[in-house]
């Protein structure tokens, strides 16, 4: 190591790597969201996933581009839709879905709205501008629309709203009216009806259902039977997840696979809640697992166990429903319990 370091000639690698790096950050910093999905109605009215259409264009300086999905954008770039919505990631999985003949403006941590409507969920502070009104919130789910008057109806947090001529804090199930000119009326509840109706004039499509198929190596050490102390397997699991509120969704998931060097099988049943958070999701599980197989040539065992797991999982984008799933798995189920799998998804 002395010698390395008293040679020139890494020094002046060192010194260009770090001007490499100074000179790329900029660019690297303006690159600050990504567009994640693309939906246009069919002949029979349907929303449908598409990799690219002009009915969604990208509008730098004066030069517009039609959307297509992984597209960068930065900030200063503005969105405008007419027959489809797009769906836009932030960091920290935070998404705004833009619905038709809308346009947005993209700014550091804000969004200046000029037309139609979006729905936002965020986690960090964040502004929306519609005119004269503004929206501030410190991580929410809330939709936007106008242009006169703007309406606010939010579904998750707390959001702030102020008009020319005042200010109202607005909570999870409560709606305002603000008009361009004039008073800031009180909120009023946002009915379960209504914010159906509104929140499906932003919708990609029905509600995320996701599927999988992951198989998993097992690895079970059983601290009340020293004779069995480590026990491998090999198991297949199908799992779902329903997204039920913002970030938030409910998983149930099958299993079936070997009972480690015994003759037999093992099957498990698993539900629990998980959190989304961009492509992670933790989570955790309640485990119950039937458990068969054969010992010392002649004899059978049978047993139920249950317990607990928690859960991190990582998803990789293949497409615009499909993706390759890895997941880990920690807990006590009959003994600790540890759990590594690989295998797909879908979002349905």
């Amino acid at each position: 190591m002395p010698t390395l370091l008293m040679n020139p000639g890494f020094w002046r690698l060192l010194f260009a790597l770090v001007v490499s790096v100074m000179v790329a950050s900029p660019a690297c910093a303006n690159h600050f969201a990504t567009v994640e999905r693309i939906t246009i109605p069919d002949a029979r009215g349907k929303w449908q996933f598409i990799p690219v259409t002009p009915n969604a264009v990208r509008i730098r300086g004066d030069a517009e581009e039609p959307l297509t999905r992984g597209m960068d954008l930065e900030v200063g770039d503005r969105i405008r839709t007419s027959t489809a919505r797009v769906q836009v990631g932030l960091n920290k999985g935070e998404k705004l879905n833009v619905s038709e003949n809308s346009l947005i403006r993209l700014n550091e941590r804000s969004v200046l709205q000029l037309l139609g409507e979006v729905y936002y969920r965020l986690r960090g502070n964040f502004s929306v501008e519609y005119g004269t009104v503004e929206t501030t919130v410190e991580g929410t789910g809330f939709l936007v629309s106008g242009p006169d008057p703007v309406q606010v109806g939010v579904t998750e947090g707390l959001v702030k709203v102020r008009g020319s001529e005042g200010e109202v804090a607005v909570a999870k199930g409560e709606t305002v009216s603000v008009a361009q000119k004039g008073n800031v009326k009180p909120p009023k509840e946002w009915t379960y009806k209504e914010q159906r109706v509104a929140l499906k004039r932003t919708r990609l499509t029905k509600p995320s259902l996701e599927l999988g198929l992951l198989t998993y190596l097992t690895s079970t050490y059983r601290h009340n039977d020293p004779s069995d102390d480590l026990q491998g397997t090999f198991m297949v699991r199908f799992i779902t997840r329903t997204e039920v509120l913002q970030f938030f969704r409910l998983g149930a998931d099958i299993a079936a696979g070997t009972a480690g060097s015994y003759l037999g099988y093992k099957a498990s049943f698993s539900l629990g809640p998980e959190f989304a958070l961009g492509r992670w999701s933790l989570g955790a599980q309640v485990v119950t697992e039937l458990e068969r197989h054969q010992y010392g040539g002649t004899g059978n065992y049978k047993a139920l166990h249950t317990g607990g797991l928690g859960t991190v999982r990582y998803s990789w984008p293949l497409g615009d429903r499909w993706s390759l799933e890895g997941e880990a798995r920690i807990g006590a189920v009959d003994g600790f319990v540890i759990n590594l799998g690989v295998g797909v998804g879908v979002t349905l």
